[in-house]
C-alpha cells in the first residue's frame, strides 16, 4: 500500500513538473512579441485615429530619444488580419526631441468599423485603434444592416443633441416598438422584433425626418 502511494505521489510529481515546463516554453515562445508590443505603445505619447469629412485620420507622436526605421500604417475590418495601407519611409522619431506623424486614410472602410495600428521599425506593433467611419446618405442619415440578423443602426446628424423619437410599427399599423435619443443614433437588437417587415418613422418634435421599412431575419 505505501509502494503503491510513493507511487502515485511520483507520477503526479512528473506531471506537476512537465505540466510547469510547458508552461515555461509557451511563455518564452510569445515573450518577444508581448515585448515587442509594450516597446510600441511605450514610444509614442500620443497616438490617435478620427473621422475627419470622408476621411479617418490618423496622428502619433514619439517620445524623444526613440527612433527605428519606417513606419507602416495597416488597417484590419476584423481586428484579426490587417493589410498595410501606408508607409512613411526613413527615420521615425528624433533622440532630441518629440516628433509628430500623420497619415490620412483617403479610402476608408464605409459605414462599419476598422481598426488601426502602427508597426514601428524594430519597436513592433502598436495597440489597435478602433474607428466607425459613418457616411450619410442625401438626406443626411445612414440605416443599416438591412435586412439585419443581430441588430440595425441609425445614424444621423443631431449637433444640438435634440430630442428624437423613433416609431416602428408592424405591417398591421400597430407600434411594437418607441424609442427616444438625444444623441446621434438608434440600436435596435433582434432580440426585440419578430421575423418580419416593419415600418420605421424617425421624428424631431412633429416633424417627420425619415420614413424607411426594415426587415428582421
Amino acid at each position: 500500500m505505501e509502494s503503491q502511494l510513493k507511487t502515485n505521489l511520483s507520477y503526479y510529481c512528473y506531471i506537476f513538473m512537465m505540466l510547469q515546463k510547458t508552461i515555461l516554453a509557451i511563455v518564452i515562445l510569445f515573450l518577444p512579441f508581448i515585448s515587442r508590443a509594450q516597446q510600441a505603445d511605450f514610444v509614442l505619447k500620443k497616438f490617435f485615429a478620427v473621422q475627419v469629412d470622408e476621411t479617418v485620420f490618423l496622428r502619433w507622436t514619439m517620445m524623444a530619444g526613440s527612433t527605428c526605421e519606417d513606419t507602416y500604417v495597416e488597417r484590419s475590418a476584423d481586428g484579426v488580419t490587417y493589410e498595410r495601407i501606408g508607409l512613411i519611409g526613413g527615420i521615425c522619431g528624433s533622440p532630441y526631441e518629440e516628433i509628430t506623424f500623420e497619415f490620412t486614410d483617403s479610402l476608408p472602410l464605409v459605414n462599419q468599423v476598422a481598426h488601426y495600428r502602427l508597426l514601428l521599425g524594430y519597436f513592433g506593433y502598436t495597440t489597435p485603434k478602433t474607428v466607425e467611419f459613418v457616411r450619410y446618405n442625401e438626406q443626411d442619415y445612414f440605416l443599416g444592416p438591412n435586412p439585419f440578423n443581430d441588430y440595425v443602426r441609425i445614424a444621423f446628424e443631431n449637433k444640438d443633441k435634440e430630442e428624437f423619437h423613433l416609431l416602428i410599427s408592424d405591417m398591421k399599423g400597430q407600434k411594437v416598438l418607441e424609442m427616444m435619443t438625444t444623441s446621434n443614433e438608434f440600436l435596435i437588437r433582434r432580440e426585440d422584433l419578430k421575423a418580419g417587415t416593419y415600418s420605421l418613422i424617425l421624428k424631431k418634435e412633429s416633424e417627420i425626418f425619415f420614413k424607411e421599412k426594415i426587415i428582421a431575419n
